[in-house]
């Protein structure tokens, strides 16, 4: 025992004098790392009035929210180099408002861990093309790169060809932020994870300060069979008084309806139906539902001096809408679209399949209500929405800019077959409209500050009786630092 305890402390020791005897050549071999990040605190407070239609049934819950990034890239050696993302988030520090708290809000917390971890190939002195492989963010315009969507597995990128990127990915495992949900699991079996095939591939081609044109293809498997997503924009500055923009998105998804389930842990559902008595089966996570979903996005826009104006309209002509992975996938933009109603319970108005999963979908999941509106097979959600944004950057130098958004939208659910329906509904029409001013204020290019009020109303009919009306109110004090 006296051994062993001896070379126990002769291992330490050495090992101690090993590193300060390595000190200098570690001051070498760290240069050419850079290190890049962020530090942002959100304080937001939700308040829902008349929930479900009942006057009086009110809730208010105060949100502190917290995160902090650092990526650390090494200097290419031979063309490879190394990176890793270490991230802190808390989006789980809930309080309800005038009571004692009932989460994390001035207590211990933490989700701290490895974000990314990647090895990038680069021999640009032979082929503009990059290989990283690793863990790292899904930058594509169906996930939501900004809320850390990502992925385990492979991305090609090619630019040999003056303004073209071609790309090919290939993951064995990816996640969605709307899965992690930051402070605790949205689903009870506390996956974070898809542990399943996503194939991607990629055309982008632009000529600066005039037009762009990108087409992707992406293949999720047991969820999308398809996924395309298509965009033409043309956006040009005339001498920086003046500009214009206008463009076309499409997007379309063909959901998998067969027997496997796309996620690992969903067994509890075969454990429920023996446990009742009722002979086990496989339940697909769409089954049972329409797959077929579209959405086509107008939009336009002009720039005068520091005042900009934006408008869009979206429509889909399929019998569902889920065309994102992430409800924040590109096709949407918060500043001038609008922060709230594209996730909101009352709207039930979800652009991503990940909402669809995560809420309950009919299928392995079981019946549940949440976010999203799954379509029974049969039946169809129509949706039209025109939002309108105007704003000021910029104003007088000081930085400050201010934003003005008006969104109007319905979406109607109609079922096919009255004995075909979903959680009873054979219809169902929500009427909604959001009213959302917004201050931005960039301190210096580090620092920037920004706080908006979402205004959101929803009028909900279902089965033609009578119309209920909920409210719901977002503030949120938003201060970010880049480095």
């Amino acid at each position: 025992m006296k051994i062993a305890k001896l070379s126990l402390a002769c291992a330490v020791a050495l090992g101690i004098g090993s590193n300060f005897a390595q000190a200098e050549i570690l001051e070498e071999a760290i240069k050419g790392v850079t290190v890049d990040g962020m530090l942002r605190y959100r304080f937001q407070s939700d308040n829902y009035q008349d929930i479900a239609g009942v006057g009086g049934h009110d809730n208010t819950t105060t949100t502190n929210q917290y995160r902090a990034l650092a990526n650390i890239s090494t200097a290419p050696i031979k063309n490879m180099s190394a990176g890793v993302g270490i991230l802190y988030i808390n989006e789980g520090a809930q309080t309800g408002t005038g009571t004692l708290g009932g989460g994390l809000g001035a207590g211990e917390d933490g989700d701290f861990g490895v974000n990314t971890y990647t090895l990038t190939y680069a021999p640009h002195n032979v082929t503009n093309t990059t290989v990283i492989i690793g863990k790292q963010i899904l930058g594509t315009p169906v996930t939501d790169p900004a809320d850390y969507d990502r992925a385990v597995g492979a991305l090609v990128l090619n630019q040999d060809v003056k303004g073209l990127t071609l790309a090919g990915g290939a993951f064995g495992s990816w996640s969605l932020s709307n899965m992690a949900n930051y402070g605790g699991s949205i689903l009870n079996t506390g996956f974070d994870s898809v542990n399943k095939g996503l194939f991607a591939l990629a055309a982008i081609y632009g000529i600066p300060n005039l037009i762009t044109a990108q087409v992707w293809w992406f293949n999720a498997q047991d969820i999308s069979d398809t996924t395309l997503y298509a965009n033409i924009a043309y956006d040009q500055n005339f001498g920086g008084s003046f500009g214009a923009r206008v463009g076309v998105t499409y997007a379309m998804t063909k959901l998998n309806d067969g027997d496997k389930t796309a996620l690992t842990q969903v067994g509890a559902y075969n454990s429920l139906l023996a446990s009742a008595g009722l002979p086990e089966r496989s339940v697909g996570l769409f089954s049972n539902q329409e797959t077929d979903n579209d959405l086509l996005k107008i939009n336009a826009g002009v720039t005068v001096g520091p005042a900009v104006l934006d408008v869009n309209y979206m429509m889909n002509t399929k019998p569902g809408y889920s065309v994102m992975f992430d409800d924040m996938g590109a096709i949407i933009d918060p500043v001038t679209m609008g922060q709230i109603w594209w996730q909101d319970s009352s709207t039930r108005t979800s652009l991503g399949i990940g909402r669809r999963i995560i809420s309950g979908t009919g299928g392995a999941l079981g019946a549940g209500g949440g976010l999203a509106m799954p379509v029974a097979n049969g039946a169809e959600d129509s949706l039209s929405v025109i939002t309108a944004s105007i704003g000021v950057k910029d104003i007088l130098n000081t930085g400050v800019g201010i934003h003005l958004t008006y969104v109007t939208g319905s979406s109607e659910y109609k079922s096919g077959d009255a004995t075909n329906v979903y959680n009873g509904l054979v219809s169902s029409k929500r009427e909604f409209q959001e009213i959302t001013p917004l201050l931005n204020y960039k301190f210096n290019e580090k620092l920037s500050f920004q706080t908006f009020y979402a205004m959101l109303s929803t009028d909900v009919t279902n089965d033609g009786g009578a119309k209920i009306t909920e409210k719901r109110n977002r503030y949120r004090f938003q201060a970010l630092y880049k480095f």
